[in-house]
């Protein structure tokens, strides 16, 4: 589930994962058990009750890594972006370019977005890898059309 740029270490220190609609808790519990600092934010309180279950019941496993999982019962909407260093969402087609709005007055320069199924507007965003219905996108440099951040390289999904 998680992409394999997330899986290989090559990462900054005080990596902060959110996935925002996380559903049952599963890409927060993967990424934790990578060692990530890892938020979920789901709008369904029974589903915030699954994540933090299965999440008490494999925490020695990512403890182990240096990883923390944590959930918070809200609306995406409300939710500070300002410390993710990589955003996964699978929102629905609406509401994405909204969402890419707010994660680029929100989020760092150098963060990631990982949209399963729907993709980001392209004249802020750049496709840095796609692997069936699941894009990588990294921020642009509207002052000469580059990558934001580090290299876009490294991002397989596999």
């Amino acid at each position: 589930a998680l992409p394999r740029f997330l899986r290989s270490g090559r990462r900054r220190v005080a990596t902060t994962v959110m996935d925002l609609g996380s559903g049952d808790g599963r890409v927060v519990i993967d990424a934790a058990r990578y060692g990530y600092r890892a938020v979920g934010v789901e709008f369904n309180p029974l589903l915030v009750a699954v994540s933090r279950i299965w999440a008490r019941l494999d925490s020695r496993c990512f403890l182990e890594s240096g990883g923390s999982a944590s959930f918070i019962c809200g609306d995406l909407w409300n939710v500070e972006l300002k410390e993710a260093s990589v955003i996964f969402v699978y929102g629905l087609g609406p509401i994405m370019e909204r969402l890419g709005e707010k994660i680029l007055k929100e989020a760092p320069a150098d963060v990631i977005v990982v949209s399963n199924v729907f993709e980001m507007d392209r004249a802020d965003w750049k496709l840095v890898f796609q692997k069936e219905r699941v894009f990588v996108y990294r921020r642009l440099d509207k002052d000469n059309g580059m990558v934001r951040g580090e290299d876009g390289g490294g991002a397989d999904t596999s």
